[in-house]
């Protein structure tokens, strides 16, 4: 993933040394009915939700661009999966992530950033 005004040069130094978008976690529980009424898309960390057809589960605190890894301790690796839930289930606890935008969501400088030059030659960092 890559921001805006991020150049592609910047991205690969970041996620190189370890500066992965950093996210907020959280659970959901609502009625197994009720998950036909979220559009969803696959995305990096498991299926993103698009879009809701029902005002009422925004209220639940999830939005869209939230990313769900897990329902009811399955990971959810791509819509299909969502195919392979229990039937038998009434209710869902859905496992979200939201990135976080902005400076919250990149560490600066990634953490295992090193920028240093040898003093002679043959010296090394370990």
């Amino acid at each position: 993933y890559r921001p805006k005004s991020e150049t592609s040069q910047k991205t690969k130094m970041r996620l190189y040394c370890g500066g992965r978008q950093r996210t907020k976690s959280f659970q959901v529980t609502l009625p197994a009915a009720d998950l036909g009424n979220v559009r969803f898309r696959d995305s990096r960390l498991g299926i993103g939700i698009m879009k809701f057809h029902d005002q009422e589960l925004e209220a639940l605190g999830w939005q869209a661009g939230d990313e769900i890894t897990h329902i009811n301790g399955k990971q959810i690796k791509e819509t299909d999966d969502l195919q392979e839930l229990d039937p038998a289930a009434t209710t869902l606890t859905i496992d979200v992530k939201r990135p976080l935008e902005g400076k919250d969501g990149f560490p600066d400088p990634p953490p295992r950033l090193v920028v240093g030059a040898p003093l002679v030659v043959g010296d090394a960092l370990l």
